[in-house]
């Protein structure tokens, strides 16, 4: 009896450690196939000649508190207080290293070691959700999750960028890591630990706290596996962990608390307010996060899944699901009440929906397979492949974007193929990130009337109307195309898009007169396409999901 144990024990140690091999490969392929979709064009269209800024409007804030800071010599004062500092302090580090290493620092640089900084975090979730994922549900519920986590096309598009929510989203899966080790041990270390990695989360963005709600949720639930545990203790305990992160990750807070909360109070007036006409006339906040953040940035595929998954963990409501939901839920509904509700902001909901995806495909396929309907379980093994495929293609469509020719710079080279200098260019608004690089500095300017007296640097000659209305910048104003009538009209679809979907009278007016006395000469559309197939115009993407890919419109004055 006691050789067969020792059989048994040898074969079952075998097991383990095969298992544990498959999974590390498993994982490093996956985080090798996430890491090659987040690198491939980590450096488009950083500062040159051409443009001194980048074609993404937020990058220069988050790179110019990266400038201001440095965390070896104490230099704490980010000159930007409308997030927290957390990321800005750790690209600023990264620089520095990199800087003392004999790295040249120039403005390529700085944007390119954040972005970097950005990517590298999106590449270390992809582990951390295998973790979680089998800590809850198990080894092939961590496998297929990290693996739909490295291949969803919203986080890949923003793993190019230098800004805070792929840096979010990473340590909110740590918190949410550390809270699901809470649920079978409460013990001090696991709570500060949560505690720590919450307070990050919240230094790196302030909505991110509430992270919290699911490490508080685990402490709560974990009473049952330890009811001579102090809760109040353990809850006290996680809270100040979360003050430490906060000002670990953040410790301008410290210094500069009024700066911090005067740019906190800005933030949440600019969520009540909305964002100009970006999100009017969009319907129900949580219908347009849905249909934009997962329909758009995930694809139809996930979104149904990710309805599904929810759905089972709302009617299954076992503890794991309630320390998940615990966190998702609140931080939809505070997302979807905003006016302002840009893809990016859905981000750290990104590897709970993976986990529940996973959890879904796993818990179907066994229950069919336990019920010995060979059919269904075959046709439920060949949807998940179906939508696993459909997404890394979706994913290559995007990826490719960030590696094909830009069209801002494709109507500037036309522009100045085709367009003598002092030609007259009619806009419909003042140039910003969406525009043609009229001169180097106008598409990046942070304050519209800085670009505004920038037009009159261009080799061109650029029209807005008929000038200044009360103080206020023109914009679609009729009288350009009626009676100025420039040789050209240029206009990108982030112009007219928001104007024409609330039917603004101006914006119609113009567009009215446009067509009466202009023929499109040509125009600059990418498109999602990927080995064939075509996913659609990027026109018809949301806001954030083609900053690099705007479409470009140029109108010809008919003689």
């Amino acid at each position: 009896m006691r050789g067969t144990g020792k059989r048994m024990e040898a074969t079952f140690n075998r097991r383990v450690d095969r298992r544990s091999v498959i999974a590390a490969v498993a994982v490093c392929a996956c985080t090798i196939i996430g890491a090659a979709f987040r690198l491939c064009g980590i450096g488009w269209e950083l500062p040159g000649k051409l443009h001194k800024f980048t074609y993404h409007p937020d990058e220069i804030f988050q790179v110019g508190s990266i400038i201001n800071l440095n965390p070896f010599a104490l230099k704490l004062d980010p000159g930007f207080f409308n997030y927290p500092s957390g990321y800005m302090n750790l690209a600023s580090a990264v620089m520095r290293l990199a800087e003392a290493y004999g790295m040249k620092i120039d403005d390529a640089s700085v944007y390119l070691i954040a972005r970097l900084v950005t990517a590298s975090l999106g590449i270390l979730t992809i582990p951390v959700i295998y973790l979680l994922g089998r800590r809850l549900f198990g080894f092939a519920v961590g496998l297929i999750a990290c693996l739909i986590y490295a291949i969803m096309p919203l986080c890949i598009v923003h793993s190019h960028f230098a800004t805070v929510d792929v840096p979010s989203a990473f340590w909110t899966t740590c918190a949410i890591l550390a809270a699901a080790a809470i649920l079978s041990k409460p013990t001090t270390k696991n709570c500060i630990i949560a505690g720590l990695a919450a307070g990050i989360a919240a230094g790196t963005k302030y909505n991110c706290a509430l992270v919290l709600l699911s490490v508080l949720t685990a402490i709560v639930i974990s009473k049952r596996n330890n009811p001579k545990g102090n809760v109040v203790l353990s809850v006290v305990i996680s809270i100040i962990g979360t003050i430490i992160g906060l000002l670990v990750a953040s410790p301008g807070i410290l210094i500069w608390p009024n700066k911090y909360v005067s740019g906190f109070l800005y933030e949440l007036g600019h969520a009540a307010a909305g964002h100009g006409l970006v999100f009017a006339g969009r319907g129900p906040g949580w219908l347009d996060v849905l249909s934009s953040a997962f329909g758009f940035g995930l694809g139809v595929p996930i979104l149904a899944a990710s309805l599904l998954a929810v759905a089972l963990a709302i009617t299954r409501h076992r503890r794991e699901d309630w320390m998940i939901l615990a966190f998702a839920v609140p931080y939809f509904m505070l997302i979807a009440f905003s006016q302002v509700r840009f893809t990016r902001y859905a981000m750290p909901l990104m590897p709970p929906v993976a986990v529940l995806i996973a959890r879904l495909m796993i818990e179907i396929y066994e229950l069919l397979h336990h019920q010995r309907v060979r059919i269904a379980k075959v046709g439920w093994a060949l949807c998940s492949i179906g939508i696993i495929v459909y997404t890394i293609l979706y994913a290559a469509a995007f990826t490719k974007l960030f590696t094909m020719p830009d069209p801002r710079n494709q109507a500037f080279k036309w522009l100045k193929e085709d367009a003598p200098p002092s030609t007259s260019v009619g806009l419909a608004t003042v140039p910003w990130f969406y525009s043609p690089p009229y001169t180097p500095e106008i598409n990046g300017l942070p304050s519209a009337w800085d670009r505004y007296k920038e037009m009159s640097k261009s080799p061109w000659r650029l029209v807005i109307g008929t000038g200044e209305n009360k103080g206020n910048l023109p914009s679609w104003q009729a009288s350009v195309p009626a009676t100025d009538r420039p040789m050209y009209i240029i206009i990108s679809d982030y112009e007219y898009e928001d104007a024409l979907r609330i039917r603004e009278p101006n914006a119609l007016e113009f567009m009215r007169q446009v067509a009466a006395n202009y023929t499109e000469k040509t125009i600059f559309a990418p498109r999602l396409q990927f080995i064939g197939l075509d996913f659609g115009a990027a026109e018809q993407l949301p806001h954030d999901l083609k900053y690099m890919a705007p479409t470009i419109h140029i109108y010809q004055r008919r003689r």
